[in-house]
């Protein structure tokens, strides 16, 4: 049906708080985030892929997956590894793609329930030219 089965404490709180609350898939795999002044945060309870597709060479996304892992932040959960706490992410590409395991553009993937994109909100332009 497109709902998620669960929704983290957190992200169900930010939301009783009118705050937007995004969501981006892959498969089974479902994480929720927020855009914030110093960057996308990934919520709590967020499922991240496993594997790695091979089109993901940003070395520097695959070194915060890893280190998440380290630091049991990333805790494996069989089929999908789960976000133990919050976590900020310098763009919301670099967190679609960390959550997903391939090259995502974050500003297209992330979306509200109603569809719309991280872009619709916080990139409309003024098209009138005034």
């Amino acid at each position: 049906m497109g709902l998620p089965l669960f929704l983290p404490a957190r992200a169900a709180q930010a939301q009783d708080q009118g705050q937007l609350i995004f969501s981006i898939r892959r498969n089974s795999i479902e994480g929720q985030g927020q855009y914030t002044d110093e960057g996308f945060v990934v919520l709590a309870g967020s499922r991240f892929h496993k594997a790695v597709a091979p089109s993901l060479t940003d070395r520097a996304i695959l070194k915060r997956r890893d280190q998440l892992i380290t630091d049991k932040l990333l805790i494996d959960k069989g089929d999908y590894f789960e976000l133990q706490e919050d976590t900020i992410f310098s763009s919301p590409s670099n967190a679609g793609a960390s959550v997903t395991g391939r090259s995502t553009n974050g500003w297209t993937a992330w979306k509200l329930k109603d569809g719309r994109t991280l872009s619709d909100i916080y990139r409309k332009e003024d098209l009138t030219g005034s």
